[in-house]
């Protein structure tokens, strides 16, 4: 079974009230952590995230990812 846990506001919980979930993922290899730049960064239109997990789940998640599931400017603003 796979967990997600979708950290979407981590950005706007107080620093001293956040859970270091990048540990979790060592610590539990069924855990799938999912951020997004849309809300704290002002991308909400871009819809460009990732996510952190185990060297098992990319190939499942990439199973039922769309082909073209981030765009050009996206990816851009993203690295920028």
């Amino acid at each position: 079974m796979t967990v997600v846990l979708d950290e979407a506001y981590r950005e706007f919980v107080p620093e001293e009230d956040r859970i270091d979930s990048i540990a979790l993922v060592k610590k539990y290899p069924n855990l799938f952590v999912t951020r997004t730049f849309s809300k704290a960064y002002g991308l909400a239109g871009l819809r460009v995230g990732f996510g952190v997990n185990s060297s098992e789940l990319p190939e499942l998640v990439n199973r039922i990812r769309p082909p073209f599931n981030c765009n050009t400017l996206a990816q851009a603003a993203a690295a920028g």
